[in-house]
């Protein structure tokens, strides 16, 4: 999404869809997510992919 400058590595809010991916191809783990919200994004996500949903087709 480009949405950290490679130029002085700010951030752009409106840019950022929160992807995490600045968190995995830091060299140096500059980039952190707060352990609390973390465990509760996993949590959230368990529990969606938990339920069997049934294959779809759209057309």
């Amino acid at each position: 999404m480009r949405a950290i400058s490679t130029y002085d590595f700010t951030a752009d809010s409106q840019t950022c869809i929160s992807c995490m991916r600045c968190m995995c191809d830091c060299p140096a783990h500059a980039r952190k997510v707060n352990g609390l919200m973390a465990k509760i994004a996993s949590a959230a996500i368990a529990k969606e992919c938990n339920v069997r949903k049934e294959a779809e087709l759209f057309l």
